[in-house]
Parts: structure tokens; sequence; C-alpha cells
């Protein structure tokens, strides 16, 4: 994305590791903890410690934010052999979270936008959805 400046300076990009998380059903604190890591704003309610709390702590980003918020959920270890993957409760809740989410794994059957890590062109498809993600809620680009 950095040699997108199109597109770096009309998004705010939230990326995390997933593979990292300590409770993999609730990532909730530890998702919230690397969106402070990643110059988002502090929540006036403290800590959301589940993941309906973090999808209210999202929807008030999104309506403070001039510019469109696109949130990208990785696996480092999807390529590895044993890949830590995504829970499904976890996906279950991330799905409910509106707007601009997506995963990067393996995984298959996921209520979300999904890329896979092995594919060539994982960049620029990732990039064309982001565009279409931001066109279909009216943010020009």
């Amino acid at each position: 994305m950095n040699d997108r400046p199109d597109l770096c300076s009309k998004v705010k990009l939230i990326c995390i590791d997933i593979s990292k998380f300590i409770d993999p059903d609730n990532p909730a604190q530890e998702i919230y903890d690397e969106m402070l890591n990643q110059n988002c704003p502090e929540w006036q309610n403290g800590y959301p410690d589940t993941m309906q709390k973090l999808k209210i702590y999202w929807n008030s980003l999104r309506r403070q934010s001039e510019i469109p918020l696109i949130f990208i959920g990785y696996d480092s270890t999807a390529l590895l052999a044993t890949p830590t993957g995504f829970s499904d409760s976890f996906l279950k809740a991330f799905s409910k979270f509106d707007r601009a989410i997506c995963v990067v794994c393996e995984q298959g059957n996921i209520p979300l936008p999904t890329f896979s890590p092995s594919q060539p062109d994982l960049v620029a498809a990732v990039v064309a959805w982001i565009r279409r993600s931001i066109l279909e809620n009216r943010h020009p680009l």
C-alpha cells in the first residue's frame, strides 16, 4: 500500500496479525490494543473486552473519521505447515462488523471477503477490493 500514495492518503488502513492473539475466540482487547498502536484514538468507555464492545468502538471510529476505515485481519503463519488460522467464533462475530473488513488466510467458508496469502496478485486484489468497498460506500477515491 505504501507504493500507492493515491490510496494511502484517502483511507485509514488497519492491519492486524491474528496469529499473536492469546484468546483467539475473543480477541477484542488485543485488537483494540493493536488499533491503538496504529494510531486509532482511545475509546472513551475503556477497553472493549468483548467483540460486541469492539464493534461499537469500530462504529464510533467510522462515524468520527473523515476518511474511510479499512480493516484487514491476517494470519502471518498462513503459509506455514501448521497455521494458526482464525477462530470460527471470532469470524462469526467479526462478520457482524459494518463496512470494509476482510481477512487474508487459506480457510474456507468465511462470511467475510477473503484473500489467499498465496495468490500471486494479493496486493493488487486487496487494493481493488478497497476501491470497490469505498465506492460502494460512496467515498470517492
